[in-house]
Parts: C-alpha cells; structure tokens; sequence
C-alpha cells in the first residue's frame, strides 16, 4: 500500500466522505443509546486527514492492508467518534450513565455497525462523495499530498 496513492484527490474525497459518515453514524448510535448528546457533530477534516494518515502508516507494512482498509477505516472513524463522544461526556463516563468498554469492543469485533447502519452508508455514500468534491479542490488536494510527501521524507 503506497500511501502517496491514498492521498490522490479521488482518494481523499473518497476517504473523508466515509470517514464523516461512520464518525456521524457512530455518533447518532451514541446518542440515541445514552440520550447524551456531544457539542459538535461536525467532522474536523484536518483532523480526519490527520487519523487516516495515521491509520495507514500502520496499515502499509501488513500483506493484506488492501483487502482490511476499509474495515479499517471504519473502525478508526468509529473509534475518533467514541473518543470525542467520551471527552464531551465524561463526568456520565464517571458517573456510570453507560459503558465504553463493550461499545469499543464492538467497533473491534466489526458488531458496531448493525444492517440498519451498514444500509444508510450505502444511501448516503453519494451525497457524501459530493460534498467532499465541492470542497476538496485541485489546489486543496494538492496540498495535502505535498504535506504528506513531507511527512515521508
């Protein structure tokens, strides 16, 4: 796995649009289940950028780092989702309200994302795909593919 190829603009559209949808997925699944609700539903895309970039340096070396990316990438929007979820609600963490230790187990075991989920993915992907295309443009991509060359340098 080339990591320079994942950030071709196609592959970053491509990337961030899924990355938003399981990160927000994740999170509606949050708040409906602990009736807690987060400050922001927002993805950052830097710092999306910034885990998928993270995601595949430790993907790149595995033989089949092809055929698990995008399971990956699901966890690892699902995982910054649970994250930012438990920030914003730790004194409920604290106080028992609900438990994170069976939500990442869950994630880990690829039981998160129930039939329900998995089919709004599949009827979002396209209006994601063209947010992420209005955004992402020849200018913006480029730069982020010379951040990362220099991050392999």
């Amino acid at each position: 796995m080339n990591i320079k190829d994942e950030f071709s603009k196609y592959n970053i559209i491509n990337n961030l649009a899924k990355y938003e949808m399981y990160y927000q997925i994740t999170l509606g699944k949050m708040i409906s289940d602990t009736q807690l609700t987060p400050v922001k539903t927002e993805v950052d895309f830097k710092e999306a950028l910034g885990s998928i970039y993270q995601m595949l340096k430790e993907l790149q070396t595995l033989p089949d780092a092809k055929r698990i990316y995008e399971m990956e990438l699901l966890k690892q929007a699902s995982m910054d989702a649970v994250q930012y979820f438990i920030n914003e609600n730790m004194q409920s963490v604290k106080d028992g309200h609900f438990e994170v230790e069976p939500i990442i187990n869950q994630i880990n075991d690829n039981e998160f994302f129930d039939k329900e989920m998995k089919d709004l993915c599949k009827r979002n992907m396209i209006n994601q795909m063209m947010k992420w295309h209005e955004f992402i443009t020849d200018e913006i991509a480029d730069s982020i593919a010379n951040e990362v060359l220099k991050l392999e340098s």
